[in-house]
Order: C-alpha cells, then sequence, then structure tokens
C-alpha cells in the first residue's frame, strides 16, 4: 500500500494507425475474490483495508450503445479512507511513482479520445492523465480535466502534448479517476461517480465506422501549417449534414461550419498560433487530424 500513498501524494486524432490501450472498452473483467477489475488495470478494489465498498464496477451503462456490453464505473465513497478503498482511481499499471510504463505503443499516437459519463458532487473533478515513454523516458503527456459533470454521455479529444521531442515513442501508462487532487495529498470532495469507455487514440470509437462515406485517404488539408486559410477537399460531395469542426488543445470548439461542398475553405486568421484537432462529423461517426496555425 505503501506505494500506492506515494503515487496518489505525487501525481497530481493524425489519421492512421492506432496504438493499443488496454481493455479500452473494458469488455474483459477478472474476478478476484468478492470483487471485478477491468483486466490489464489495477484499482482500489484490492486495498488491504477495503470494505464491502468497491469504487471501480462494471457497468452495462456503456457507450457507445450499440459498441460492446461494459463500461467502467468508479466511484468516489468520502466516508472511507484511501485505505479503505474510497478513492475511485484506476490505473494502467501499479500503482506506482516515478510512473513507469505499463503498456506497448506501436505508433506514436498523436490525439487521445474516449468517452465519458460524470456526475460531480461537490466540485469534483474527473481526471484522465496519460504518459508516453521511449525507453523509460517520460516525452509526452496529457491532461484531460472533466468538470461538474451532467450526469450524460459525452466525448473527449485532446492533443498530446510531447513539448519539442520529435522522437520515437515505445509505451505508456494511463491514469483514470472520479477526481482531482487540488493538493498532493487531496481526495476526493465528493461521493462522485465517473463512467468511461472505449479510449482510443487519433479517432473515436463509432459503431459502423467501416460504412463511412468519407474515407482517411480521400480527404486532403492543406496548408499544413496553415496561417489565414485552411482548405478541405473531400473528394466527392459529402453527405448532408457533415461538419467540419476545429478544436483547440483544452477541447474547446473554436471553429464550426456545415460542410455542403466537396471543397471547403476555412478563414483562420483569427485564431492563436499552435496546434489544434479537425474533427469531421458525419452520420456515421468522426475522424480527427493534427493541424497547426501558424503566422
Amino acid at each position: 500500500m505503501k506505494t500506492r500513498l506515494i503515487f496518489l501524494a505525487s501525481a497530481l486524432c493524425f489519421f492512421g494507425l492506432q496504438a493499443q490501450i488496454p481493455n479500452s472498452g473494458f469488455e474483459d473483467w477478472t474476478t478476484t475474490g468478492n470483487y471485478e477489475e477491468p483486466t490489464g488495470w489495477m484499482t482500489m478494489n484490492g486495498s488491504p483495508s477495503a470494505t464491502t465498498f468497491y469504487s471501480c464496477t462494471k457497468s452495462t451503462n456503456h457507450n457507445p450503445a450499440n459498441v460492446g456490453s461494459y463500461a467502467m464505473r468508479l466511484e468516489n465513497n468520502t466516508s472511507l479512507s484511501q485505505m479503505q478503498g474510497g478513492w475511485g482511481i484506476a490505473v494502467t499499471n501499479a500503482f506506482d511513482y516515478p510512473f513507469k510504463p505499463a503498456f506497448a505503443l506501436p505508433t506514436k499516437p498523436t490525439i487521445f479520445c474516449g468517452y465519458y459519463n460524470f456526475t460531480s458532487l461537490n466540485n469534483d473533478t474527473a481526471w484522465l492523465k496519460l504518459i508516453v515513454f521511449n525507453q523509460g523516458v517520460i516525452v509526452g503527456d496529457v491532461n484531460v480535466k472533466l468538470a461538474h459533470g451532467s450526469g450524460n454521455w459525452g466525448s473527449f479529444q485532446y492533443v498530446i502534448d510531447y513539448g519539442m521531442y520529435s522522437g520515437p515513442v515505445d509505451s505508456a501508462t494511463l491514469i483514470v479517476a472520479a477526481f482531482y487532487p487540488s493538493t498532493p495529498t487531496d481526495g476526493p470532495n465528493g461521493n462522485s461517480i465517473l463512467f468511461v469507455d472505449n479510449l482510443s487514440f487519433q479517432k473515436l470509437v463509432v459503431f459502423g465506422e467501416e460504412e463511412n462515406d468519407i474515407t482517411t485517404t480521400e480527404i486532403r488539408v492543406f496548408p499544413n501549417p496553415a496561417a489565414n486559410l485552411l482548405t478541405l477537399d473531400f473528394g466527392k460531395e459529402p453527405e448532408p449534414s457533415t461538419v467540419a469542426r476545429i478544436i483547440s488543445v483544452t477541447g474547446e470548439t473554436v471553429m464550426e461550419l456545415i460542410a455542403n461542398e466537396q471543397r471547403l475553405e476555412l478563414g483562420i486568421q483569427m485564431l492563436e498560433n499552435g496546434i489544434y484537432i479537425l474533427e469531421i462529423q458525419t452520420k456515421f461517426g468522426s475522424t480527427w487530424q493534427k493541424i497547426i496555425i501558424q503566422k
């Protein structure tokens, strides 16, 4: 348990091939004693002083509704201590600090995304942290903070921050929690509940995406980097209700419009320099690409 205390006290999508997050759809669960854990993850269910309360459970409230059968449900219980398993947190390896690699990355991801359903109590903020390594050294990360949840399913997409690092990556680890410590030793503020499902890199998991009439090879985006004008060429007339959306690295939509022509030009002169996500959303789902604005 010592390593858990140290960890919690110290830790505060280009189109292309996708790297693999272990059991990313939370379909596989392992029974240990009186509880289950998502295969490939470690939770507080095994805490030495745990009571009959288990902060991580398998849920049939999952998303998308037609993808898989289960989601991971994390719940805080402020009447219990950390050692009693009252903190809703899961990681892809042991609760170690410094952070260590937990799963291999066959490709270098640029976007981290997934689905969540968060009910926030007493101003808790849900937290997902991805840490990327190369040969055991941290080379990139992303912090996803989801505050004041509505209790409905939503999605997130964040650009992974590699700073000035441009080399290869080989592994990563992932932390998911139903709270975010405002100081290094803080636990949850309330009995908040977080559902997480279908975590992925590069683009959101959707049902029937293979039926998408717009393939990733057909869409051309240029120039990239862009200064004042960004052109999207779909290769053919897009389906009605196709939406082009530019999203900041913090997940805020800064531009959105209907794509009703084969070639679409976006005036981006009002946007600040930096990295953004271009989302193309159709009735079949969404695809993503990193764009750079540089004036």
